[in-house]
């Protein structure tokens, strides 16, 4: 008896240790985007700081392609550990399902939802060649060349607002999606597409070197990392309301150790001092949801991505 007591009790030790010991081993973090990408530079940012604080080791695994499926079908499909985490955002889990008949996981249910991040402000550009110094000029060449124009983008979320934006404000363009954002703006850049709708971390360095030229941001008030552009609001053209956000998740059913563990870390290091100020750099906005839960705030946010992208005129493919 005396050697079955010490046994269960070693075991009972052992337990306690395993779960106080997360993460015991490398954890990858699926990024469903190309490297450089607003998701990627956001999630190095953030890693950063945990590995510093924390000694915690991640492994960036970028798994671009469909709009972010690919990566996130594979985060889904993934053991559901706490050792494999991954990018949840309006993309993702708002707008997806607005944009494809049908997806390979359902944005809401096949997930565990850790903690909210940042969001994001997009940018309009047009191709330096083009000349134009406003919106204003790009509406009129487009209504003066109907369908001459063309527009990148390379995520759900950019694909509903440029459609949002096309429609409230009168542009006609085709559309051209890309695997990602660098490769839309390298191509923007040599004037192989008119114009685009990318996320002001990205694009904030072609604008300043000149190599794209904005001209305006999708949002009610100017960009911390691009001051001298105007917004929609500003410009007085319609307000595009909704938010583009990204934060990171899990599969569905992450032992609760693992949840709360990755949960206070993160954000700590959202709200730490030099995170903010990289943010700024970025374009990014932390995001705190106060006593709103993050499963609510997807739920909330599905909704309206789904209006905006039904009043966009955007059908399923």
């Amino acid at each position: 008896m005396r050697h079955l007591i010490s046994s269960l009790l070693l075991g009972c030790a052992a337990l306690s240790a395993t779960a106080q010991e997360f993460p015991s081993r490398p954890i990858s973090f699926i990024v469903q985007y190309a490297p450089g990408s607003g998701a990627d530079q956001l999630v190095r940012v953030i890693t950063d700081v945990v590995h510093r604080e924390h000694s915690a080791r991640f492994v960036i695994r970028n798994i671009p392609g469909a709009v972010g499926v690919i990566g996130t079908t594979t985060l889904v499909k993934s053991p559901a550990d706490g050792y494999t985490i991954g990018i949840c955002s309006a993309s993702i889990n708002s707008a997806a399902t607005s944009l494809m008949k049908s997806l390979p996981y359902d944005t809401t249910s096949d997930f565990t939802f850790i903690e909210p991040l940042a969001s994001y402000t997009y940018v309009v550009s047009s191709a330096p060649e083009l000349g134009f110094t406003s919106l204003d000029e790009l509406i009129r060449h487009s209504a003066a060349n109907p369908d001459k124009l063309s527009y990148m983008y390379s995520n759900a979320t950019a694909q509903v607002l440029a459609a949002s934006l096309t429609r409230a404000i009168g542009l006609k363009a085709l559309p051209v999606p890309y695997k990602a954002t660098q490769e839309g703006l390298n191509d923007l850049s040599q004037n192989r597409v008119s114009f685009g709708v990318t996320d002001t971390g990205v694009t904030a360095p072609m604008v300043r070197t000149g190599k794209v030229k904005a001209l305006a941001v999708i949002a009610p008030r100017r960009s911390i990392s691009l001051p001298d552009v105007p917004s929609l609001v500003e410009l007085g053209k319609p307000a595009i309301d909704v938010m583009a956000w990204a934060g990171v998740c899990g599969p569905k059913d992450m032992p609760s150790e693992a949840v709360t563990w990755l949960r206070e870390r993160l954000r700590k290091a959202r709200n730490d001092p030099d995170t903010l100020e990289k943010f700024k750099l970025l374009g990014l906005d932390p995001i705190n949801l106060g006593s709103v839960s993050f499963p609510d705030f997807v739920a909330a946010q599905l909704n309206l991505w789904t209006e905006a992208a039904r009043n966009a005129g955007i059908q399923p493919q």
